[in-house]
């Protein structure tokens, strides 16, 4: 080839790729103007990552074992990221005699996951967090709840910490966190473990208890759809049937089908090249609209199933109710007579005790909803709304008795009033690193104003 031609096919391929890269600019300021018009929202590559972690991070396997983020192929991990998520689905819960369910310790996924970066079961099957480093006297805080205090328990601890390191007597001390909460928890659960764990010797220093929305939404809804006692624990129709139900499983097949894809999805537009590219954010956003969504069907149809043939084992007390605020009247008073029982519990082991109504999404008013938010984390036909929206009032009610009678009952719903910024990750009640880190930082505060010792 001579020089001439070898210059001009130098200028031909430089041409070409010019016009290659004019051609991405174009494409990236259409998926600009695009996404703006999907979302109402601005383009932002902090933001979409992450987005993609939550999603991510919130990915529940085929068992109720601590998850942790997948490594397969995944990311460099990204700001809010962590590890050893308490997430759970009702595959691996077992019966236990005092407190409904825990989870298998000795589950040979568990214990894989544990490698991999999970969260360890302790022997009675709760979440284990590492001990403080450092030495020094111990000042031991245990967090009751369901899945949203387990959140609580992992991303909220640090700001908990901080807040409560503010009070001269516990500044120097280090501050040693427990989780005794588990996905789908409700009362009297919290109270049956906190009896069974004192019987055992077991004491703490502070009693967290954060709760309300698994109360009003999940004994509702089994209640409504399966006629199973609203004191019973969730799912205990599953737990204690004799035979299993073919058709739950395939359920259950089903939100982890859903639960495994929309991962799978966000961590290959969480990778590079895609991970620098309006285009590929954009393209990402609608198809995970799409899976949450079939997930949301998929985890929508798990608790909504019908109970056919149901005996005194699977639903328990037979109750009756005018109205549907006659049972959640009756869920809130078996909540708060709960509350008062683990005061007294507390107060007789020398412990203090706090306990705090949780914020949810589908309480009117309770927190701005941008667009983007709106659209991942709010449901008007889901199947929490209407609990949510007649049970607080009744929840509300009874934790202003509850404060009268001289229990620390403070009430975290408006917690979000005032912040515009996303948090709410699901259409359920879970929240974002900072979502939780603010509730650890509120929750701290209290305990430290009301610290007598």
């Amino acid at each position: 080839m001579s020089a001439r031609a070898s210059r001009t096919l130098r200028v031909g391929l430089l041409g070409l790729a010019a016009w290659g890269v004019l051609l991405l600019a174009a494409l990236e300021g259409a998926s600009l103007v695009l996404f703006y018009a999907a979302t109402g929202l601005g383009f932002s590559f902090k933001r979409t990552a992450q987005e993609q972690a939550a999603v991510i991070q919130a990915w529940v396997p085929p068992s109720d074992a601590p998850a942790p983020v997948p490594t397969t192929a995944a990311p460099a991990p990204r700001e809010g990221a962590v590890e050893g998520r308490p997430e759970n689905t009702p595959r691996d819960q077992i019966p236990h005699p005092f407190m409904g369910y825990v989870y298998d310790p000795e589950s040979p996924r568990s214990l894989s996951r544990v490698g991999r970066g999970g969260l360890r079961l302790t022997e009675h099957g709760f979440f284990s967090l590492p001990a403080p480093p450092g030495e020094g006297e111990e000042v031991s805080v245990a967090v009751f709840g369901g899945s949203v205090a387990a959140y609580l328990a992992v991303d909220g601890r640090a700001a908990m910490a901080r807040a409560l390191a503010a009070h001269p007597a516990l500044r120097d001390k280090r501050i040693r966190m427990y989780s005794m909460a588990l996905g789908a928890y409700k009362q009297p659960q919290m109270l049956g473990a906190l009896a069974y764990l004192m019987a055992l010797g077991q004491r703490f220093d502070a009693v967290v208890e954060l709760d309300g929305f698994n109360e009003v939404a999940l004994s509702y809804g089994t209640f409504k759809t399966r006629g199973v006692f609203p004191g019973y624990p969730r799912d205990w129709d599953e737990l204690v049937r004799p035979v299993p139900d073919v058709d739950q499983l395939r359920r259950i097949g089903r939100v982890a089908y859903w639960q495994e894809w929309r991962t799978a999805v966000a961590r290959r537009f969480a990778s590079r090249p895609l991970s620098w590219s309006v285009t590929a954010g954009l393209v990402w956003k609608c198809v995970d609209r799409v899976l949450g969504g079939e997930l949301a069907q998929a985890r929508a149809a798990l608790v909504n199933r019908a109970a056919v043939g149901y005996r005194y084992r699977e639903r328990g007390p037979v109750r009756h109710y005018a109205t549907d605020e006659q049972l959640l009247a009756d869920i809130a008073r078996i909540w708060s007579g709960s509350s008062v029982q683990m005061r007294h519990l507390c107060a007789g082991a020398g412990s203090l005790y706090f306990h705090f109504l949780q914020p949810n999404q589908y309480v009117p008013g309770s927190k701005p909803l941008g667009p983007d938010e709106k659209a991942a984390a709010y449901r008007a036909d889901s199947e929490y709304r209407v609990p949510v929206e007649k049970g607080y009032p009744l929840l509300q009610a009874e934790g202003a008795r509850l404060a009268a009678q001289g229990v620390e009952f403070h009430d975290l719903t408006s917690l979000y009033a005032g912040i515009a910024d996303p948090l709410y990750i699901d259409t359920c009640c879970h929240v974002n690193a900072k979502g939780n880190a603010l509730m650890g930082e509120a929750v701290g505060k209290v305990i430290a104003a009301g610290w007598k010792r």
